[in-house]
């Protein structure tokens, strides 16, 4: 699921009951972005097997404090309008509930955000290259950490160290 995190965007994508199951899984393991699964309550029977719903929330905020309109237009990703919210934007809850079909169309416009992912990775991956690094298939989700995976490769790319050296030094 790529999403703007928002609890209501969470709650109209897994409707309140398995929404609140998984806030209350966040809240108590204090996560705002679990590395973990989330192991909701819901099953779905496929081919004759249930299989039991998990949810791992991923930070794609890696922007910092910027709007996610802003990174769209450093990135050239074009992006729906989405200024139907802008009063509800502290209380997104009761946009939910008095507005769901304003709401559900405001959400969608969250869809961008794969496309925000990978007009990302081509833009690190395009360093990459000029730098002959190996291509990655999933972007670093911060600017900080690509320049440090980023300094990293190119600097043993530059200085490689031999297996022999590295064992002797990690004695």
């Amino acid at each position: 699921m790529h999403i703007f995190f928002s609890e209501g965007d969470i709650r109209c994508f897994l409707g309140d009951r398995l929404a609140k199951q998984a806030f209350e899984y966040l809240r108590r393991h204090s996560y705002l972005h679990s590395k973990r699964r989330i192991k909701l309550d819901y099953w779905l029977l496929r081919d004759g097997v249930a299989r039991q719903v998990f949810l791992k929330v991923i930070d794609h905020a890696g922007h910092g404090k910027k709007s996610l309109l802003q990174t769209a237009n450093e990135l050239n990703v074009a992006m729906p309008a989405k200024t139907i919210m802008d009063e509800y934007k502290s209380r997104m809850n009761e946009a939910y509930e008095q507005m769901p079909e304003e709401f559900v169309s405001y959400a969608m416009g969250d869809l961008v955000l794969y496309d925000l992912f990978q007009a990302r990775l081509r833009q690190q991956n395009h360093c990459r290259e000029v730098l002959g690094i190996n291509e990655r298939d999933k972007p670093a989700m911060s600017s900080g950490r690509f320049v440090s995976d980023l300094f990293s490769e190119f600097l043993a790319g530059q200085c490689p160290i031999s297996d022999e050296l590295i064992e002797h030094l990690s004695i």
